[in-house]
């Protein structure tokens, strides 16, 4: 390499590839847009490799305005700057060499090439590289903006249209990968070619080294003698990183099957699966070590898997459950779980509190299925929605790999009695066709994938694999790679299984710690078969209708709904949307600063001031969209005294029934319906009582006092409502409005067949007339009287949506968008529908109350 080439090994970018300057086919079929080019591709045909003519110089090449096609480059380069238009600096990257140097591009713009047809080829993105010899166009690039390339004996042709070729003269076909072309090539199911080393590691679901010499020794078939890799997985040390584990405590070993099971929960995950299950609960034989994972949307649903389970290992082994050895959690520790174990005849046995090591099998086996899956998962690039996947699948590989608990068998034969063929296995997250590879199927000899395009789950034999390509459904593991020192650096940990609840503490796996995957929640996609053991005959069970996951921009069920609006200001200032949300912020600092709600001060003695909040909220249009983001700022009244901070406090304001029914009065007198709001309602009042507040979150605190007195009403103090509604009651009835007794937030005006009807709900207006004259004056004087702002036709009011059709004499009201809010808030988006969510057979007990916030909110989701 020569001393003039740069190196970036801290660069965190992607590095640019341009690869086949050493391949023939670049010689061969360079496309020389400069006739006079044509001597430099002869004498590199000639013998010379191009890395010999000039790659970091100029020796060879009288002129550097040539360009040369190249297949092999993933962008295009040039090494004049002054040709670039549009001259970007902050784009620089590194770019690979083919013999394994590295170069730097300074920048990057855009050139207008002549050709010698007399035309203009505009390249765009093009990179500045100084040291390269050659102009470089990269042929996927054009490729991709739509023209065709036809390489041939006597050059080549860009075309700016397609080229169709009968199917019957193509001889093969190549995928691009990343800005590269790949041979298509046949492969057989269960057929084994020349593999690289950590083929076989990954496969197995990055087994070990010392379990994969274990497996060359003849344990199992279909597996070649060389692949075990001396070389360190990367992505093993970023899945499988973990805190040290607790001595073993050696107990009595089982000495035939399902003479003792261990069990254990993990749960509850950050995502949710596809089949919306946030746990996991494990089974596993002491005496074989065979392991059995179902899946669970509540840990109330453990006692019916333990059902599942014992009815299926004791069909297909002829045996009975004895002894169920678990931890004192309640999924086990209540009326219904002791009442089939004593009726089956099963003992129960649990540890002690505070000593989950008595529990060890279970224990370990949960956190060794996380780090493997986990593993899978980063190694793929696949996102965490698919962890139920990937947690059966390491499951499944765990039990046909061996373990030293049994001296280095398999569990698998020990559970069966067969040595297991591993020739059929693949990659998880691998290129499938059109799918990706997830699993193994149980009921019968193929492979579980995922359709790239239909988002269905698909269980076929005469699969065609490319272990060499990883579609995954989120950012690449190079990205990943990144984001992982820039968490490291930050000293951020993030645990994509987050282990709560019951589970006891100071076991390995509450310490599990995770790479930082994206734990953004997607619309879950295919509920695939989720509720079986790694075993054959899984149990059937319902299916949900597929759901859609792969296309991230519809992450946090964006479609039709907006994520959760914050819950803090900190909270608002750390998401993506923040500038929106900031924008809202001023916007509502700027009318306090209008309406001069306070001055700032030093807080007197003896006076004790109350604090402020943001409360955030989303508008929508009629369609859902978003509309605008709003911010308000709320006091917090829990430190109000009546008498000394407030005095009159109710502020009557329009309910449901009086909303539904002035509707209907529009209805059937044919009134126009419009909405009006009013700017920061609230602020205009003053206040009579002495009130001081910290300055709010947002406000420059930079130097003292950081306190303030308040001069006007704002949001959230008790005496606010009343005050605003005695304020807007004096304007309407000074415009003749009269106030029914029995809604004191309805006004109406009628003369003659002349109808003005008002209904007010703090600082919403709604306003139905059949008088345009009325209705022009009443606006004039509100904006008189206050900042308003005229919404025209009315859609939202209170959360329902209206849809008035004046010409038909109709209107309709739904709460369509606050049902998919619920269901989107819950991952049910596309459930089935019920006419009864819950089971009416069902018997609830004492044991089953909620006893802590986040069981609380799990019944939340139900009830």
């Amino acid at each position: 390499m020569m001393s003039g080439c740069k190196l970036d090994n801290d660069s965190r970018r992607s590095p640019l590839v341009a690869t086949s300057i050493l391949f023939l086919d670049f010689v061969k079929a360079a496309a020389l847009l400069n006739p006079h080019s044509t001597k430099y591709v002869e004498g590199a045909m000639a013998g010379k490799r191009l890395g010999n003519i000039g790659l970091y110089g100029s020796k060879g090449f009288e002129s550097s305005d040539d360009w040369f096609l190249d297949s092999g480059a993933t962008t295009h380069l040039s090494r004049r700057n002054d040709w670039l238009e549009k001259y970007n600096c902050d784009k620089s990257n590194t770019v690979g060499i083919a013999n394994g140097a590295q170069i730097q591009s300074t920048g990057c713009g855009t050139v207008k090439i002549p050709l010698a047809t007399k035309k203009t080829m505009i390249a765009k993105d093009v990179h500045h590289a100084p040291e390269l010899a050659v102009n470089l166009l990269s042929v996927s690039r054009i490729a991709s903006h739509g023209k065709s390339l036809i390489f041939d004996i006597n050059g080549c042709r860009i075309v700016d249209i397609p080229i169709r070729v009968p199917q019957s003269h193509v001889l093969g076909t190549a995928s691009q990968h990343q800005g590269l072309h790949c041979l298509d090539r046949p492969v057989q199911f269960g057929l084994l070619a020349e593999q690289p080393h950590d083929l076989w590691h990954r496969q197995l679901g990055h087994l070990s080294r010392g379990s994969m010499k274990l497996l060359l020794n003849g344990m199992v078939t279909g597996i070649p003698k060389n692949s075990v890799s001396n070389i360190d997985c990367v992505t093993c040390v970023k899945g499988k990183q973990c805190r040290l584990s607790f001595p073993k405590l050696h107990g009595k070993r089982a000495t035939n099957l399902l003479d003792i099971v261990h069990s254990g929960i993990c749960g509850p995950t950050q995502v949710r699966s596809f089949g919306g299950a946030r746990y996991f609960i494990s089974f596993i034989d002491d005496f074989s070590r065979e392991s059995f994972i179902y899946f669970l949307k509540n840990k109330n649903d453990a006692l019916q898997k333990f059902k599942e389970f014992v009815a299926f290992v004791e069909r297909k082994t002829s045996r009975k459950v004895k002894c169920l050895r678990t931890d004192n959690g309640r999924e086990y520790v209540n009326d219904h779980f002791a009442q089939f174990l004593t009726a089956n005849g099963i003992r129960h046995e649990r540890s002690v509190p505070d000593t989950p090591q008595q529990n060890g099998i279970a224990e370990r086996l949960n956190p060794t299925i996380v780090k493997k899956a986990r593993t899978m998962l980063i190694d793929a690039g696949l996102s965490t929605d698919l962890w139920a996947e990937a947690i059966g699948t390491a499951n499944y590989l765990r039990n046909r790999c061996p373990t030293k608990a049994l001296r280095n068998v398999r569990p698998g034969e020990a559970w069966s009695g067969r040595k297991p063929n591993l020739s059929h296995l693949k990659i998880f997250g691998c290129l499938a066709m059109e799918c990706i590879f997830v699993g193994y199927s149980e009921t019968s000899k193929g492979y579980r994938t995922i359709n790239r395009f239909t988002k269905k789950l698909n269980i076929a034999r005469d699969v065609v694999f490319l272990e060499s390509s990883f579609p995954g459904t989120r950012q690449t593991n190079a990205h990943l790679g990144e984001q992982e020192k820039s968490a490291a650096d930050d000293g951020e940990e993030v645990i994509m299984w987050k282990l709560q609840g019951d589970k006891p503490s100071g076991t390995e796996a509450d310490k599990t710690v995770s790479s930082p995957i994206e734990a953004r929640e997607s619309p879950c996609c295919d509920t695939m078969n989720e509720n079986a053991q790694t075993n054959e005959g899984r149990p059937k069970r319902n299916r949900v209708p597929n759901r859609t996951v792969f296309n991230s921009d519809f992450v946090v069920y964006e479609a039709g709904m907006h994520e959760g609006d914050p819950v803090s200001y900190r909270d608002a200032i750390r998401r993506p949307d923040a500038h929106d949300w900031l924008a809202a912020v001023d916007e509502e600092l700027a009318s306090h600063h209008k309406n001069h709600s306070w001055e700032v001060c030093s807080l007197p003695e003896g006076k004790k001031a109350i604090k402020s909040k943001w409360v955030f909220k989303t508008k929508c249009k009629i369609d859902g969209t978003i509309e605008r983001r709003k911010a308000r700022l709320v006091a917090k009244v829990c430190s109000q005294k009546p008498g000394i901070n407030y005095e009159d406090t109710f502020a009557p304001t329009v309910g449901h029934a009086s909303l539904r029914l002035l509707l209907s009065l529009a209805v059937q007198n044919d009134l126009e319906i419009i909405q009006m709001d009013v700017v920061t309602a609230l602020l205009n009042p003053k206040l009579k009582e002495e009130i001081y507040m910290e300055l709010p979150e947002g406000v420059a605190k930079c130097q003292y006092p950081t306190y303030c007195r308040l001069k006007k009403s704002i949001y959230g103090l008790k005496q606010s409502s009343r005050a605003w509604y005695d304020m807007l009651d004096g304007t309407l009835q000074r415009f003749g409005m009269k106030r029914l007794k029995s809604e004191p937030c309805v006004y109406y005006r009628r003369i003659v067949e002349k109808m003005l009807i008002i209904g007010i709900y703090v600082d919403d207006l709604l306003i139905l007339s059949n008088d345009q004259q009325a209705t022009t004056d009443l606006k004039r004087v509100l904006h008189k009287q206050f900042e308003m702002k005229d919404l025209g036709k009315a859609h939202w009011c209170l959360g329902i949506r209206i849809n008035q059709e004046k010409k038909f004499g109709t209107l309709s009201v739904d709460q369509a968008r606050y049902i998919d809010q619920i269901l989107g808030r819950f991952g049910v988006v596309d459930c089935k529908v019920a006419k009864t969510p819950l089971d009416p057979n069902q018997l609830l007990s004492k044991e089953m109350s909620r006893r802590t916030e986040d069981e609380r909110m799990e019944m939340k989701k139900i009830v």
